[in-house]
């Protein structure tokens, strides 16, 4: 598989930007819809997320 260039990358930002600008309910709705039959992936998504952000902020404080 080839790698983008750097200009398809770029086009591919901006369509992918006005997508989202465009269909944010639609987006949002789905996204709402799979946390609500998903909550267990939530939890550990979430506990991931700030197991490694306690990290971060720790080393921080600690330099």
């Amino acid at each position: 598989m080839e790698k983008m260039t750097p200009e398809a990358k770029r086009i591919r930002k901006i369509y992918k930007r006005k997508y989202r600008q465009e269909n944010k309910e639609k987006i949002n709705k789905q996204q709402r819809e799979w946390r609500a039959k998903n909550p267990d992936k939530v939890r550990a998504y979430q506990a991931r997320y700030w197991s490694k952000k306690a990290i971060k902020i720790k080393d921080a404080l600690e330099e």
